[in-house]
């Protein structure tokens, strides 16, 4: 008997493990809201997306643009660090900074 409650334990274990790792395989990062302001953490998340009037990375790869620097220069006043989240559209770029994912978007569409 004890043998056989010790065999149902360890199936319902991996039972369970099996599911939760599942249930991780997803193809989308989950998005993180954030729950603390940039005053409480130095850390200003900004989203924004690439192009040459935002944000965009030179040919050594350092960052660059227009939105880049004043939100660079906005956090160094406040000697904040800056977490950049890089997302492909303007439409993206609101529903993250609609969802809670960033503080501050920087993605001027001059279109």
């Amino acid at each position: 008997m004890q043998q056989f409650l010790f065999d149902t334990f360890f199936r319902g274990i991996a039972c369970l493990c099996l599911i939760l790792a599942l249930a991780a395989c997803t193809d989308d990062p989950p998005e993180y809201v954030l729950d603390q302001p940039p005053q409480e953490t130095g850390v200003l998340t900004v989203v924004t997306r690439s192009g040459s009037t935002t944000y965009y990375l030179d040919r050594h790869e350092v960052k660059k643009g227009p939105e880049y620097d004043l939100a660079m220069e906005f956090a160094r006043s406040r000697g904040w660090e800056v977490n950049w989240k890089v997302v492909p559209t303007t439409a993206q770029v609101l529903e993250v900074l609609e969802a809670g994912g960033a503080h501050l978007a920087a993605a001027g569409d001059y279109s």
